[in-house]
């Protein structure tokens, strides 16, 4: 309920995805974007979101070309 990913196809065909944690828990099971990581937020590490883990009051933006 606390998480919220949103995805924008853009010109070429490349796809911007964030995805947000705004609750106090860390989320769990959650798909990691392919792509780039354009942004983590300070407390988000790749090894954790490729784990499934999106970390609580967190953002983190990739890039698919």
């Amino acid at each position: 309920p606390s998480g919220l990913r949103v995805d924008w196809w853009l010109g070429g065909g490349a796809r911007l995805s964030i995805m947000v944690n705004l609750g106090e828990d860390v989320l769990q099971s959650i798909d990691q974007p392919e792509g780039d990581a354009l942004f983590l937020s300070e407390d988000s590490q790749l090894s954790e979101l490729a784990s499934g883990l999106l970390p609580a009051w967190s953002v983190a933006c990739f890039l698919e070309r």
